[in-house]
């Protein structure tokens, strides 16, 4: 379920960039609405362990790594991945739904699957206002941070590998602890390390964008210090969606998304945004440290 909440999330970032769009944006808007297509489609496959045929669908576009190629048909590289991505996604699941499953298989109930659609929400209206927070703000004179949006997106990838190395991590710290203080300690440490790493590629993928981006506003310590915090509460929440806390998560979540608005709503600056993501951060993570830190939690 987890990878499910994942792919509500990476789709609710593709839609911030579509919000983000003007009226004479349309380009934007289509390749926005193309990467939601894509995004539900890989999710699809890699949840169905189709992982092998989506590197094929996408390997085509290494080609665009080749200046003359991406000037020509980089356009028909990106249609041509995408197109092959959302066909095998399909036939995979028609190929699951025609088959038959296990006798006395009971379906899951629609509200335990709440909190994870709930956190979806939260993160991208987290992820909408750090995009369009000074549009909110000063209306026609701010300006669209279309590279945060895309940072956010793009870290997903380093996302998933580095809650897959926590889980190993983890493991391997509950064979080589003997107390379950020490073992405590280690699951903080792998947190903090795992957490560290995730925001320093976000924010080098937020200032590689902010440079590459045309007009994009300047990546102040106030916006990068938000951005990170955003970050922090993604990584946390699905850290605790992966170990089954997702009640807890789209709790902290759902808060922060509820205290922005307000402080938009009530002209708070700037500053704000930092506050609030920080404080659902430390929640995030002392939520994380205290049920995490239990071996149970890890165990099948």
């Amino acid at each position: 379920m987890s990878r499910c909440s994942d792919s509500d999330q990476r789709e609710s970032h593709a839609l911030a960039a579509v919000a983000a769009a003007g009226p004479n944006d349309l380009d934007a808007a289509v390749f926005a609405a193309g990467q939601c297509c894509y995004l539900a489609a890989a999710t699809t496959l890699l949840v169905l362990g189709r992982e092998r045929p989506l590197f094929w669908a996408l390997l085509p576009l290494t080609l665009g790594l080749v200046p003359a190629v991406a000037a020509t048909v980089g356009p028909a590289l990106l249609l041509g991945s995408l197109l092959a991505a959302v066909t095998l996604a399909v036939l995979a699941l028609r190929g699951e739904t025609a088959g038959t499953g296990p006798r006395g298989a009971v379906s899951p109930r629609l509200a335990a699957s709440v909190p994870y659609g709930l956190f979806g929400l939260g993160a991208g209206i987290l992820v909408l206002y750090a995009a369009l927070g000074d549009l909110f703000r000063h209306d026609s004179t701010g300006m669209v941070a279309g590279p945060s949006a895309v940072a956010l997106t793009l870290s997903m990838g380093p996302a998933e590998w580095l809650l897959h190395r926590f889980r190993a991590e983890s493991l391997a710290g509950l064979r080589a602890t003997s107390s379950a203080r020490g073992f405590r300690g280690s699951v903080t440490a792998t947190v903090s390390l795992c957490l560290l790493a995730y925001l320093l590629i976000l924010a080098a993928l937020a200032e590689a964008g902010t440079r590459l981006w045309p007009d994009a506003p300047a990546l102040s310590g106030i916006r990068l210090a938000t951005l990170l915090m955003i970050g922090a509460v993604l990584w946390t929440g699905l850290l605790l969606q992966s170990f089954g806390a997702a009640p807890g998560a789209a709790v902290v979540c759902c808060a922060a998304a509820l205290a922005q608005t307000l402080a938009l709503l009530l002209g708070a600056p700037p500053e704000a945004g930092l506050v609030v993501s920080g404080g659902a951060v430390a929640l995030l993570a002392a939520l994380a440290c205290v049920l995490l830190g239990r071996a149970s939690a890890h165990r099948p």
